[in-house]
């Protein structure tokens, strides 16, 4: 803890959340946090941060408003935050892009009020896992709009957002999705979100299919 807000230095290479919806990983705030393995010695930074298919992490519990800080983070790797408490501004300093952050077919993360996933790198998330809080924010290397669904559009880069989970969020009032390379729009994209939907990317990029985002507010 800094004045600034929270510092985090990670040490794990590796974590693997593999449960089941009968007995979710669960508290007023979980937070999960890898670093890439620069020396290539250890066989378990393979994993990165993985959510198994259909596995569970779930905000349950009150939530101090005093430990809603703003988080920094060094270097490569991925983080994930499930909370009862407000999202909080995550800058990361010094990646090159080489995290890894999965989540399986099926598995589930309610975040309450904030749900957080951040990866320098591939941000890989089934089309099947259910996402759901207040607020949700997405950071990564690759974000893929699609009408497609299943196979199809598991088979597009980094974070896909096919209709079902545009269905998932318009339940959010707050979506923030981020790509450090392109957002791609495949297909005839039709998505509505709740109260706002930020996007940003190093590029926007589209099949040529027609695009359009429903929102009170559109960044």
């Amino acid at each position: 803890a800094t004045s600034g807000g929270v510092v985090i230095t990670p040490v794990a290479h590796g974590v693997v959340v593999s449960n089941d919806g009968g007995t979710p990983l669960k508290g007023p705030g979980v937070l999960l946090v890898t670093k890439t393995d620069a020396s290539n010695g250890d066989p378990n930074a393979a994993n990165g941060l993985r959510v198994d298919a259909g596995a569970s992490i779930a905000a349950q519990g009150d939530y101090p408003a005093a430990k809603d800080q703003p988080i920094t983070i060094a270097g490569d790797g991925a983080l994930l935050r499930v909370s009862n408490g407000a999202m909080v501004p995550l800058a990361r300093t010094g990646g090159t892009g080489m995290g890894l952050l999965t989540v399986g077919a099926g598995a589930t993360l309610a975040g309450g009020q904030a749900l957080l996933l951040d990866s320098s790198g591939n941000l890989k998330v089934d089309p099947s896992a259910a996402l759901s809080a207040k607020a949700i924010t997405a950071d990564g290397s690759a974000i893929t709009f699609t009408n497609a669904s299943g196979s199809a559009a598991a088979g597009l880069p980094g974070f896909v957002v096919d209709p079902a989970g545009l269905a998932q969020f318009a339940n959010a009032q707050q979506v923030t999705l981020r790509s450090y390379g392109a957002i791609g729009f495949i297909g005839d994209v039709n998505a509505t979100f709740g109260n706002s939907i930020d996007l940003s990317a190093g590029m926007f990029t589209s099949d040529g299919g027609h695009v359009t985002l429903n929102a009170q507010k559109v960044a």
